[in-house]
């Protein structure tokens, strides 16, 4: 029977998501540069005041801008750093400089922001890795989800990264049950989200799998598997790492299961 080690899930764009709405205002807020006279300036019906002063004000507020996207990039250029840590298998400098983003997070954009989410996956994911998954790091798993699913409703793509998240801590303490519901909980909203073709839909697809091959479920998890290597020799070309490491799960799970002559081409 295979070892279940949890892995989450590739993030999608940036950990910050510029892009969703009414992120703006957090990434300025994270930035630590938000200034209430500003805010209140800039709310509708307030007397604009003289133009050549007001002139003055929108060239003060893009530098000011300038200065929050920068400290914004520099929160996330951190997280990436964390990650690259425990890539490279440097998992307490990984542990301590995510929980040190976690509490910048709490301090400047509030204890249920989606960065403090962010943040949360990040140190799960050090603490899997490092193997120091104890009853503190499904507390912390869960309070991702708990913000995300409160932010951006059950159904948001990112829930499912909390979720993936929550069930790889579930898997490696040996709970499958529980982390094969969260695990197909995620699996159905990305595929309603982004398409049953869409490279993350491969992605859960392989930890749905991975699961399943623990549990020792070979016959549940080879169809999983290769559905998987379908969507992303269909979307990145045969020759992509994706694929190779989606053709490396189900060279071991045949292998696993017997089937040696089915796993020696791949």
């Amino acid at each position: 029977m295979a070892t279940y080690t949890g892995v989450s899930m590739t993030k999608r764009g940036h950990p910050l998501h510029a892009g969703r709405p009414g992120n703006l205002a957090a990434l300025l807020v994270l930035a630590g540069l938000i200034c209430t006279s500003r805010v209140e300036a800039a709310r509708p019906g307030r007397p604009r005041g003289n133009p050549e002063v007001s002139g003055r004000s929108s060239t003060i507020d893009s530098t000011a801008a300038s200065r929050d996207s920068v400290r914004a990039a520099a929160f996330r250029d951190s997280l990436s750093k964390a990650r690259d840590f425990f890539k490279q298998g440097q998992y307490a400098d990984a542990e301590a400089l995510s929980r040190r983003l976690v509490a910048r997070a709490e301090a400047a954009a509030g204890a249920d922001s989606f960065q403090v989410a962010d943040a949360l996956d990040v140190l799960v994911t050090c603490l899997l890795r490092g193997g120091k998954v104890d009853p503190s790091s499904r507390q912390l798993a869960q309070r991702a989800l708990t913000i995300r699913e409160r932010a951006f409703g059950p159904d948001h793509p990112d829930v499912a990264r909390s979720l993936n998240n929550l069930a790889n801590v579930l898997g490696s303490t040996g709970d499958y049950a529980g982390a094969r519901r969260l695990q197909e909980r995620a699996l159905a909203i990305l595929e309603k989200a982004l398409g049953p073709d869409h490279p993350d839909v491969a992605k859960s697809l392989n930890n749905l799998g991975r699961l399943l091959m623990a549990t020792g479920d070979y016959a549940g998890a080879r169809p999983l598997y290769e559905r998987a290597l379908a969507i992303q020799e269909k979307a990145l070309g045969p020759d992509h790492p994706d694929v190779a490491e989606r053709l490396g799960s189900l060279a071991g799970l045949l292998w696993d299961s017997g089937d040696y002559a089915g796993a020696r081409p791949l």
